[in-house]
């Protein structure tokens, strides 16, 4: 359905002055759905249920649950890392390319860290 929103003919479109999400378009109307025909309990449809509001509530960690959870996050933290190196490096080539300036990957690493 999101797919359908993204390609809708331009006969059908209705010129508006500002931007319509169309996703959250369908999501609203998938839960006025959802609700008015009690898919949960009706047909046996998984929903989310309730979404608690704000942040759970902080706890202390002790040392040994601290520590293995800095070693369990390790090897995603440093793939996103690299990941942010690699989006910043393609955007500064860019740039640098496009207003003809020198591109310095040390600097483009420095600003990666320094955000």
């Amino acid at each position: 359905m999101i797919g359908f929103v993204r390609h809708v003919p331009k006969q059908l479109r209705v010129p508006l002055s500002f931007p319509v999400p169309g996703e959250l378009i369908v999501v609203v109307l998938g839960e006025i759905i959802s609700a008015a025909t009690n898919l949960e309990r009706e047909h046996d449809v998984a929903t989310v249920g309730e979404i608690p509001l704000g942040l759970p509530p902080t706890r202390n960690l002790d040392w040994g649950e601290a520590k293995l959870l800095i070693t369990n996050k390790m090897f995603e933290v440093g793939v996103i890392s690299l990941v942010a190196i690699a989006l910043t490096i393609a955007d500064g080539s860019t740039y640098a390319e496009r207003f003809d300036t020198p591109l310095s990957l040390n600097r483009e690493i420095v600003r990666v860290v320094s955000t």
